[in-house]
């Protein structure tokens, strides 16, 4: 009888092995078929080419698809608005969005009045600033914005929030009115840059990390001018341009500016959808952030994707695998959990508007 209970219990101890082990390869199979399941190929959106948005993305890309051995694309187009939508229509995984064209995709205003609430959009990483930066030509005369009266300045750019409030702040700021100049449709960096050179408008805009590679182009093709938004500190006051910061582009950065030129910015978070695989978003999350030296080689503005700075002005919601990540450094605290219930709350509240 001893025998046979002997017999009995290691048989139950047999079995719950077989079930754990089991249990194990389930899990191990359940991981392996949700990697199965991730996209053949990734896409990012970024902005026009040449501008700092863009280059990023390449450079974000390289590294995503040789940590992940997933090709990764880029993708050219008009900024914020245009990767809100991408994604939204799952045409890309990833986008660089500024923090106030997100407030307008929760809230469906401005250029996503009509749209669903965007409730969709997660964060990866806070982001980093990005530069708003007036040239003009030199030989246009112009030294302030309230010089861009009776001239030709490139300063629409319907799909991108950031762009045209950067417009508005400067005609409220110096009393301009868009019928006291000639403005033009914003392409891209590339042809502003080839607009000024070729004498074709007097001034543009350009946004991206400072150095914005398009600006170096035109300082180092012809005389221009950094012209400076030296009201820029008490403008940013007003509650209608709370999303901008003042800023400093030091002297040397681009040639011919020997002086620090005042100008505003605005963050850049690095966003996905809430769609996205949660074990995908957490190996992008490896991939990129845990090599910050990589990280460096792409361009100036990705040395600000550090771990110190990702939660710094993000307006989203975060990915589960953005927090799975964060939680493994240790950085996901109790009050970065309380923001996120937060924020979820607010987003499930526009859906019920």
């Amino acid at each position: 009888m001893k025998r046979c209970k002997y017999v009995l219990s290691i048989s139950l101890v047999c079995i719950m092995i077989l079930a754990v082990l089991l249990s194990s390869c389930s899990k191990a199979e359940t991981a392996e078929e949700a990697k199965a399941k991730w996209p053949t190929a990734l896409s990012i959106g970024t902005g026009p080419m040449g501008q700092t948005l863009y280059v990023l993305g390449v450079g974000f890309g390289a590294m995503i698809e040789k940590g992940l051995n997933i090709p990764t694309t880029a993708e050219t187009g008009k900024a914020s608005a245009e990767s809100i939508e991408l994604m939204r229509a799952g045409q890309a995984e990833f986008g660089f969005v500024t923090g106030d064209a997100v407030d307008d995709a929760f809230k469906s205003q401005g250029v996503f009045k009509g749209e669903p609430p965007a409730t969709f959009i997660r964060t990866l990483h806070g982001g980093h600033s990005s530069s708003i930066v007036w040239v003009a030509s030199a030989a246009s005369g112009i030294k302030t914005p309230a010089d861009f009266k009776g001239k030709k300045v490139i300063c629409d750019w319907p799909s991108s929030p950031v762009m045209v409030r950067s417009r508005d702040i400067i005609l409220d700021a110096y009393n301009l009115k868009l019928d006291d100049f000639t403005h033009i449709t914003y392409v891209s960096g590339a042809e502003s840059a080839a607009a000024l050179k070729e004498g074709r408008v007097d001034a543009s805009f350009f946004a991206g990390g400072t150095p914005i590679p398009s600006i170096i182009e035109v300082c180092t093709s012809m005389n221009a001018v950094i012209v400076p938004f030296d009201k820029v500190t008490e403008a940013v006051k007003k509650p209608e341009w709370s999303m901008f910061v003042a800023k400093i582009v030091p002297a040397g950065t681009y040639k011919g500016q020997d002086k620090d030129v005042l100008i505003n910015a605005v963050n850049n978070a690095f966003l996905s959808s809430s769609t996205v695989n949660t074990e995908l978003v957490y190996e992008v999350c490896k991939v990129l952030f845990d090599h910050p030296e990589e990280l460096a080689k792409i361009h100036p503005s990705a040395k600000e994707y550090t771990l110190a700075n990702a939660f710094v002005g993000a307006v989203a919601p975060y990915h589960d695998g953005a927090i799975k990540y964060y939680k493994e450094k240790g950085l996901w605290t109790s009050a970065m959990e309380k923001w996120q219930k937060d924020r979820l709350a607010y987003v499930q509240s526009l859906v019920k508007k």
